[in-house]
C-alpha cells in the first residue's frame, strides 16, 4: 500500500489473476441476462445525459480491448428493455435488499472507528435515530455490506500490528472484496432501474444511492482514479429520482426541487431518511468541490437554490461536512463563474465588467457569512432544555467529538479559501495581492494551532488553495504541520495536496526567473490538475 514499484507490480499481477479466474454465477440474482460487470480497477466511464431527464448514455469500458464494453442499457437499463415493469415492488425489494450474515469483527470496527474517522463532523440527531441507518443498511443491503467490509478491511490492515497477519486477508482477498462490492452494487442498480418508475421504489432507490455514494467515497479513500464512475452513476440515479418527485408535485401547482426532495423523505422511514440526507449531502459537497477543481460548473448547480439556499435550507450540509450550505453554494457560484470565464475567453467575448460585478456580489455574501461566524463565536446563553441532546451530553465525556467551535473554525477556513479562489478567478495569479494575502494568513493562522490534526483531513481543498499561494515562511510552516499526518495511506488526499502545492511553488519560481508574467500562466485550476487527473480533494 506504500506505492512502491514492487507493490504496484504485485497488485497488477493479482488483478490479472483475478481477471483470468472463472466468474461464478449468482443464481439468487435475477435480471442478469446479457449483463456484465467490471472491476473498479479497470473501468472508466464517459457519460452524457439530457439534463431534463437526468439519464443518458453511460458507457463503462474495460481497459482490455478483447473484452466487450458494457452498454448503456446494461449499466443503466432503459424503460424500453424487456424487463421493465416485470418486477413487483416486493421482488425488487428482496433482490436489492438481500444481505449475508455480518462479520462481527469488521462490522464493529467500521461502526466504532472507520465511520467516525471518515466523517468527524457528521452530527446526526439522536432523536432521529442518529447513525441507526448504517446498521439498518448493513442488515438489509448486500451492496452496502460489501462496501463496509471493503472499508473495514482496508483500514484494519493499516492499523493492525504486523503479528496479526492482516486479519488473515491477503492482497488477493482485498481485491476480490472490492470487486465483489462493485459487482453487488451494479446488480442492485440494474435491478432497481429495470422497473422504470423509481417513485414506487423510493426505499430501494435510497438504499442503492447510499451504497453508490459510499463506494464512490471508498475509491477516493484508496486513491483510485475511478471515483467518477460511481459518482456519475449516483448523480444519474438522484436526478432521475428527484425529477420524478418534482414532476409529481408540479401537477399540484407548486413544483420545485425542494418539494420533490421533501416528497422523497416523506416516503421513507426515519433511518432511510437520514441515509438519504447524508448521501445527497455528500454528493452535493463532492460535486461542488470537484467543480472548484476544474473549469466546469457543478453538475447539480440547478438544484442549489432549491435545496441549499435560504435561511432554512432543505438540506443543511453543516451537520454532514461541517460547512454551512450557504457557504458551499457560494463556492459553487465561484466555480460556475470560473467556468463561464473560461468559456467566454475561448470564444473571445469575455465581459470583464460583468465578471467583476458578479464577483463583487459573491464577495459581499462571503464577507457577511464570515462576520456572522465571528460573531457567533462569542459566548452565548445555554440552550433551552428541550433543545439539548441529552444522549450526547452523556456520551461526550467518553468519546471525542467535534464541538461547535470546531465547526465554526472549519467554516471560516472554507470561507477564506473561497475568497482566495474568487480573487484568482477575477484578478489572476497575484500572490502579493493584499486582500488575498490577508485571507491566506487567516487560514494558516487557524491551521497552525486552532484546528486538531484529524480535522485537517476534512479541509484538504481550502488547505491546498492556501498552500499554493503561501509565502516561503508559511510554506515551511504548512509542510511541518502536514508532515505529521502519517502514514500516507491514512491521509492520501492531504499528501496529494502537498504535491500540488509544491508544483505551484516550483512553477511560480520558474516563471519569475524567466521574467514571465505569472498572472497569464497560472491559476488554481491548473494547479489542481497537475497530476494528470481531476482530483477530488475531500
Amino acid at each position: 500500500m506504500d506505492g512502491g514499484a514492487k507493490q504496484d507490480e504485485m497488485t497488477d499481477n493479482i488483478k490479472l489473476e483475478i481477471k483470468t479466474r472463472p466468474r461464478r454465477s449468482n443464481t439468487r440474482q435475477t435480471n442478469r441476462a446479457g449483463s456484465k460487470t467490471t472491476s473498479t480497477s479497470d473501468a472508466t466511464v464517459s457519460r452524457s445525459w439530457d439534463s431534463t431527464s437526468g439519464l443518458g448514455d453511460d458507457v463503462v469500458a474495460h481497459s482490455d480491448p478483447a473484452e466487450p464494453a458494457i452498454s448503456a442499457v446494461e449499466w443503466l437499463p432503459s424503460p424500453e428493455s424487456g424487463s421493465v415493469g416485470s418486477l413487483s415492488s416486493t421482488k425488487v425489494e428482496s433482490q436489492v435488499a438481500h444481505a449475508s450474515p455480518l462479520d462481527p469483527i469488521l462490522t464493529t470496527f467500521y461502526l466504532d472507528h472507520v465511520f467516525c474517522y471518515l466523517y468527524p463532523l457528521y452530527q446526526p440527531s439522536s432523536r432521529r435515530g442518529g447513525r441507526s441507518w448504517i446498521l439498518e443498511l448493513l442488515m438489509s443491503s448486500s451492496a452496502f455490506q460489501q462496501i463496509v467490509l471493503s472499508y473495514s478491511t482496508y483500514y484494519y490492515d493499516l492499523v493492525a500490528p504486523p503479528s496479526s497477519h492482516q486479519n488473515g486477508r491477503t492482497q488477493v482477498d482485498k481485491l476480490l472484496q472490492a470487486e465483489s462490492s462493485f459487482t453487488s452494487l451494479s446488480q442492485s442498480l440494474q435491478t432497481l432501474l429495470s422497473v422504470g418508475n423509481l417513485g414506487e421504489h423510493s426505499h430501494c432507490a435510497c438504499r442503492v444511492l447510499t451504497s453508490i455514494v459510499q463506494h464512490h467515497r471508498y475509491e477516493i479513500t484508496t486513491t483510485n482514479s475511478n471515483w467518477k464512475i460511481h459518482f456519475n452513476a449516483a448523480l444519474t440515479l438522484f436526478i432521475r429520482l428527484i425529477d420524478h418527485y418534482s414532476n409529481t408535485v408540479e401537477s399540484l401547482h407548486h413544483s420545485s426541487a425542494a418539494a420533490g426532495f421533501n416528497g422523497i423523505l416523506q416516503d421513507l422511514n426515519i433511518p432511510r431518511q437520514e441515509a438519504f440526507v447524508f448521501s445527497v449531502g455528500l454528493m452535493m459537497f463532492d460535486d461542488i468541490v470537484a467543480a472548484a477543481s476544474s473549469y466546469q460548473e457543478p453538475q447539480l448547480f440547478q438544484y442549489h437554490q432549491h435545496l441549499l439556499g435560504g435561511d432554512d435550507p432543505a438540506l443543511e450540509l453543516e451537520v454532514i461536512v461541517g460547512v454551512k450550505s450557504c457557504i458551499l453554494t457560494l463556492l459553487g457560484q465561484v466555480a460556475s463563474l470560473n467556468a463561464r470565464k473560461k468559456k467566454d475567453q475561448a470564444a473571445g467575448n469575455l465581459d470583464g465588467l460583468e465578471l467583476a460585478q458578479r464577483a463583487s456580489t459573491i464577495m459581499e455574501s462571503l464577507t457577511a457569512n464570515l462576520e456572522q461566524s465571528h460573531a457567533s463565536s462569542s459566548p452565548t446563553s445555554n440552550p433551552q432544555p428541550e433543545e439539548r441532546e441529552y444522549l450526547e451530553e452523556l456520551r461526550r465525556p467518553y468519546y471525542s467529538r467535534s464541538t461547535a467551535q470546531d465547526t465554526r473554525l472549519v467554516s471560516q477556513v472554507w470561507t477564506h479559501a473561497i475568497m482566495v479562489y474568487l480573487i484568482t478567478v477575477v484578478s489572476g495569479w497575484q500572490p502579493a495581492n493584499a486582500i488575498l494575502r490577508h485571507h491566506v494568513d487567516q487560514i494558516v493562522q487557524i491551521l497552525q494551532g486552532q484546528i486538531s490534526l484529524p480535522l485537517m483531513r476534512t479541509m484538504v481543498w481550502p488547505l491546498c488553495v492556501a498552500g499554493c499561494l503561501a509565502d516561503p515562511p508559511q510554506r515551511r510552516l504548512l509542510l511541518g504541520v502536514l508532515s505529521t499526518l502519517q502514514p500516507m495511506t491514512l491521509f492520501p488526499n492531504v499528501h496529494k495536496a502537498v504535491r500540488i502545492m509544491k508544483w505551484a511553488w516550483q512553477q511560480g519560481s520558474n516563471l519569475q526567473s524567466d521574467n514571465q508574467p505569472v498572472t497569464n500562466h497560472m491559476d488554481l485550476t491548473a494547479c489542481f490538475q497537475t497530476q494528470g487527473e481531476s482530483p477530488l480533494l475531500v
